[in-house]
């Protein structure tokens, strides 16, 4: 067991390096050079870390939104600056050029689609996750139980030492315990349906048995199995004597990591690999390992069991489940000869349905919080806002009134659904248009939050809330907003553009920068409430227009590059080269900055329980 000991120490003392975990996100990089790499990781806040990659492992940094990074081998200078997104993996390899570049593995979506977690604990200082583990044998175990017991603690914390060191998450036995199994039971699916129907996991989250009933298996067969992510059964055979340990350390960790949501892995030296022992880690001499997509799932679905404690797949925040959807679609299009990640992308659409009816039931709440608003809301601009040197247009005080209100409302929401909320809600509230209530990916949620007979009512209470002075602006802002919520980045980004042209075509001008910039600010917007870098209390207290959409001038070359009018955006033209300049300006506004972590309150005094 040296091999693996010593790399997923090398990888403990990187993670350790970094402090305590801080954050719900991670980025995940493999090294599949031939050589040490040193790499050089900016967090958001300005605080960098130094990390030794050795040859064919991988680490996870721990972070809060995304990292910028330097690379260095030490046959070479430092590299260019590299732009990491956060929960997205990477790995390192040689250009053409000979030099090493820090690549992204496809995997769907983008830094800010559903990545960006606001979870409980998020920001703070705290250890692994503890994982509890009830562990027991069948009546054909021959050893005693002293002997078992000890044999199988071993395992675990063998196993626990490389969970750690790619998700943070430590495997603790509990309890010890024996079942009968069925000797006449030949299958092995049905002795796993016996195990779950005769064995209860508590007082641990997880049970794992080892059956000692079946012979030494031949060809492929069922070495162990679990019904999937969060399932908290694991049945697996202890065969034969003359088994080595190492393969008996895998096969514990291929299932848990089933466990925490990895699927089956084309890389042959993957744990998760569909054919375990065919080509094992110990003919290959390569480390225990996970592969980096994996790795990056189970960091997520772990710092959810960290933070979260949750306990099944629906229990997962929005942005955790939206981005493991993206990831098992990856996945299942890359291996469609395999089922698993097909079959775990259908218990997420399961589970996801689940959460439909409290997200709608707190986007209706935020509405009617806007809605109510409208009765108290301003008659008159305030004489000392101004909007580009110029009296507040008295649309935008209540464009202010409401988004203040629904924040409001949404921090009465659940607090998993709560931002979110916040952003669907004020992108229905706020649109006298048909967009949100016509398009396909938009218009049956839209069409359960609000009645037909309830819209026309709603638009005659808000009157014309606007942003710098401009109606338009503030519909193009919060639909661009709400658009963020449920596309990728791109196909956001292409969306706004694709509104800021049908709105001009409707005033037969040109595709204005104002909307133009408006559009891309309102993606900005929603990203940022939903991943948590908007807090609802600070939107609640003061959201200001001028703040979250600045009044620049056009750039000069603005008449060359703007969008042209009734001609189509693709993802590589001038248009969006432009709209990625913009997002990096405004992302430099200081509405749109990461804050610093909140620290947590400090604890009462003992006997007060207040």
């Amino acid at each position: 067991m040296k091999i693996h000991q010593a790399w997923a120490w090398t990888v403990l003392v990187a993670l350790s390096g970094c402090g305590a975990i801080a954050r719900a996100d991670v980025v995940v990089i493999a090294n599949r050079c031939r050589e040490l790499v040193d790499l050089t990781v900016e967090s958001p806040l300005g605080q960098t870390q130094q990390y030794r990659i050795p040859a064919n492992t991988l680490i996870t940094v721990p972070t809060q939104g995304g990292l910028t990074a330097h690379v260095r081998t030490g046959r070479g200078p430092q590299t260019a600056r590299h732009e990491l997104a956060a929960n997205c993996a990477y790995y390192l390899g040689r250009s053409a050029s000979g030099s090493v570049d820090l690549i992204e593995i496809g995997l769907g979506g983008d830094d800010r689609t559903g990545h960006g977690r606001s979870l409980p604990g998020a920001g703070t200082s705290s250890g692994p996750g503890v994982l509890p583990v009830k562990i027991l044998v069948d009546d054909d175990e021959p050893a005693t139980a002293r002997v078992w017991e000890q044999r199988l603690r071993n395992r675990l914390g063998l196993a626990s030492e490389i969970l750690q060191a790619h998700c943070a998450l430590q495997l603790q036995v509990v309890a010890t315990a024996t079942w009968n199994s069925d000797d006449r039971v030949r299958d092995f699916d049905q002795s796993l349906l016996e195990f779950e129907r005769l064995v209860n996991p508590a007082p641990a989250r997880m049970a794992i048995g080892f059956t000692s009933q079946y012979q030494v298996p031949r060809g492929r067969t069922h070495l162990g199995g679990t019904r999937g992510p969060l399932h908290p059964h694991i049945l697996i055979r202890e065969w034969s004597q003359h088994i080595p340990e190492t393969q008996r350390v895998e096969l514990l960790l291929h299932e848990v990591g089933h466990y925490l949501g990895a699927a089956h892995s084309p890389e042959p030296s993957s744990i998760m690999r569909p054919v375990l022992f065919r080509s094992g880690s110990q003919e290959t001499g390569l480390p225990l390992q996970f592969d980096p997509v994996n790795t990056l799932v189970m960091y997520l679905v772990a710092e959810e069991i960290r933070l979260r404690r949750v306990r099944t797949f629906a229990d997962l925040t929005a942005g955790t489940q939206q981005r493991l959807a993206q990831i098992y679609g990856e996945l299942a299009r890359a291996a469609p000869n395999d089922p698993i990640a097909g079959q775990y992308a259908g218990q997420l659409t399961a589970a996801t349905a689940k959460r439909v009816n409290p997200l709608l039931a707190g986007t209706r709440q935020v509405v009617a919080a806007v809605v109510q608003a409208a009765r108290s809301r301003p008659t008159s601009p305030e004489r000392s806002a101004t909007v580009a040197n110029r009296p507040a247009a008295l649309g935008d005080l209540l464009t202010q009134h409401y988004v203040r209100a629904a924040a409001r409302a949404a921090e009465t929401v659940p607090p998993q659904i709560g931002p979110t909320a916040l952003v669907l809600a004020l992108g229905i509230a706020l649109d006298d248009s048909n967009h949100l209530r016509t398009q396909p990916p938009t218009r049956d949620f839209v069409g359960a939050v609000e009645a037909a007979d309830q819209r026309p009512k709603r638009i005659a209470a808000l009157g014309q809330p606007t942003m710098r002075g401009q109606r338009e602006l503030a519909r193009q802002f919060f639909v661009a907003a709400y658009l963020a919520t449920v596309l990728d980045r791109t196909a956001a980004e292409l969306a706004a553009v694709a509104r800021a042209q049908t709105e001009q075509h409707q005033g037969q001008r040109g595709v204005g920068y104002a909307e133009f910039l408006a559009g891309q600010a309102g993606i900005l917007f929603g990203r940022g409430v939903v991943r948590g870098d908007i807090a609802l209390a600070e939107l609640a207290r003061g959201f200001s227009v001028e703040e979250y959409l600045p009044d620049w001038a056009p750039p000069p070359d603005w008449q060359a590059r703007r969008p042209p009018q009734g001609q189509r955006t693709t993802g590589n033209d001038p248009t969006m080269r432009l709209v990625r300049e913009i997002q990096q300006e405004l992302a430099n506004l200081p509405a749109y900055r990461p804050r610093a972590p909140v620290p947590p309150p400090a604890p009462k005094p003992a006997g007060d329980s207040r």
